[in-house]
């Protein structure tokens, strides 16, 4: 699937390019189980020179001066907002997309932008709120991709697969073909075959050359002698990345320490990139990491856990995050 990421720091390169004269439009769809997640943007996100993460947080700091000297300056919000979704900080960003939402009600772009945010702050629970959000997008603009698609992964997560059918077709019919189509093809065939089986399937795949066995699943817990210095609220970082060669993630989930030790799977469906999935891989190092900023680079203070090298097919890890970062 095409990562959000990598999609975002496109827009925000072409948005420093123009000086910001516009509002940043996300072109990505949500990166989660039970849905399509490519974009039509695929082309300009090659072709755009990618932020680094020092250059987003410089960005995050420019916005943020400019939003104190003129609180109404939609592209510093919108810009600020995406620059916190690339950080992985999407508690920052969720309350940025509140204030662009205050100055720009009726754009649907905005709003499903700000129903994604949100949603992967909420552990990508998109029932309740970003679902509002979903549906005045929906009301503002009928065809709006992201939201359908959203929409349709929100009712898939119900099993209502009536419903997710009904809106993956209509986004279906906003893509002639490529890999997009593709995917929300995959997805179709995913819930229809839910809807056969009774309820009893898994959600529908990246892509329909995803592989069934490109899993590792296992659990995540705390060395008692750390738990004293992680909060509730802090984000947990679940990640597989290659055994060898590059340290990029090829699958990355996001939960928050409350929540541990609890049962983690990674899948095709957590990519970061296209080019890079855990079905390409035959084996890799799984880490988990709980972040005090709530973003997922590591930093000093930090607590994680790194495995060693394991088959991709997995099950039954047992991972402890029991060292500091120093």
């Amino acid at each position: 699937m095409l990562s959000r990421r990598r999609v975002v720091i496109a827009l925000l390169a072409m948005a420093v390019a123009l000086g910001l004269a516009l509002v940043v439009r996300s072109a990505f769809h949500w990166a989660a189980p039970g849905g399509p997640a490519r974009e039509a943007a695929a082309s300009a996100s090659a072709a755009a020179h990618p932020l680094s993460e020092d250059q987003l947080e410089r960005t995050v700091a420019q916005m943020r001066d400019r939003v104190k000297t003129n609180p109404k300056d939609a592209p510093a919000w919108a810009m600020l907002a995406h620059s916190y979704d690339m950080l992985g900080r999407y508690v920052d960003a969720s309350a940025s997309y509140t204030k662009l939402i205050e100055l720009l009600p009726n754009d649907p772009q905005v709003l499903v932008d700000a129903a994604d945010s949100l949603a992967l702050a909420r552990g990508r629970r998109l029932a309740g709120d970003p679902l509002k959000l979903v549906m005045r997008a929906l009301a503002l603009d009928p065809k709006n991709l992201k939201a359908l698609s959203l929409a349709g992964t929100e009712a898939f997560d119900r099993k209502d697969t009536a419903e997710a059918v009904m809106y993956w077709k209509r986004a279906r019919a906003e893509v002639k073909d490529g890999p997009l189509a593709e995917e929300i093809d995959a997805s179709i065939a995913a819930a229809n075959a839910m809807k056969a089986n009774g309820g009893a399937a898994s959600a529908p795949v990246a892509s329909a050359a995803s592989s069934a066995s490109a899993f590792v699943a296992g659990r995540v817990s705390v060395a008692a002698a750390l738990k004293a210095q992680m909060a509730p609220g802090d984000a947990v970082f679940i990640f597989a990345r290659p055994a060898e060669g590059s340290r990029m993630p090829v699958a990355l989930m996001r939960r928050v320490a409350s929540e541990l030790p609890f049962e983690f799977r990674l899948d095709d469906s957590m990519a970061m990139a296209p080019q890079a999935r855990l079905s390409g891989q035959t084996r890799v190092i799984i880490g988990a990491r709980i972040s005090k900023r709530g973003d997922a680079t590591p930093r000093a203070g930090d607590l994680e856990g790194l495995s060693q090298p394991v088959a991709v097919g997995t099950t039954g890890l047992k991972l402890e995050i029991s060292e500091v970062i120093k």
